[in-house]
């Protein structure tokens, strides 16, 4: 279930990227977290915003 939850989380993340052209701020804010939270997430899962 863990690793459903954390899979999840990473393609609604993508996602939110890819439709905010990489922009944070926006991506944050269209899922409902803060800024820091999100960068938290993209360091967590080795991502980077592109």
């Amino acid at each position: 279930l863990r690793e459903a939850l954390h899979q999840t989380e990473k393609e609604l993340i993508d996602q939110a990227l890819i439709e905010t052209e990489g922009n944070i701020l926006q991506a944050a804010k269209m899922l409902g977290i803060p800024r820091q939270t999100l960068q938290y997430k993209l360091s967590k899962y080795g991502k980077t915003a592109e």
